[in-house]
């Protein structure tokens, strides 16, 4: 039998050049539904103020969570997830950018948070050189 995947999206986004008004895609699984390279807004919300101003890890565990914060929860229900990890990247203390996994909903609980989280960090090499790239165009 085949094993259920630890997600059925992932995407990550980096922080424009240590802004915390927009954010640019530099991983997609769906780059039809989530392309590459675009840019979205940050919203001023509970997930912005725990993640991005907080630096901590978030848990969304259901579609009604989800559409609570997220503008695009249409284009997550219809990807079939209802459930979201997003995990800060940090480097130095500054936040870069999140990890974000998500799968079908209540897939996710605590303890696939604590699983996922050491990814995040490997994450960071690539963000700063992403974002030291965006400078320079």
């Amino acid at each position: 039998p085949r094993s259920t995947p630890l997600y059925s999206s992932a995407a990550s986004d980096v922080y424009k050049r240590q802004s915390l008004k927009y954010v640019e895609r530099v991983y997609s699984s769906n780059v039809k539904a989530y392309p590459l390279l675009g840019t979205k807004p940050i919203p001023k919300n509970e997930w912005t103020k725990k993640v991005v101003l907080n630096k901590k890890n978030f848990l969304g565990k259901d579609m009604r969570t989800i559409k609570k914060l997220f503008f695009d929860h249409e284009v997550i229900s219809n990807l079939d997830c209802g459930s979201i990890i997003n995990i800060p990247v940090i480097n130095n203390n500054i936040i870069l950018g999140t990890m974000n996994i998500l799968h079908k909903e209540f897939y996710y609980n605590s303890e696939t948070v604590k699983l996922a989280k050491p990814f995040a960090s490997l994450l960071s090499g690539y963000f700063l050189f992403h974002q030291q790239n965006m400078k320079t165009k």
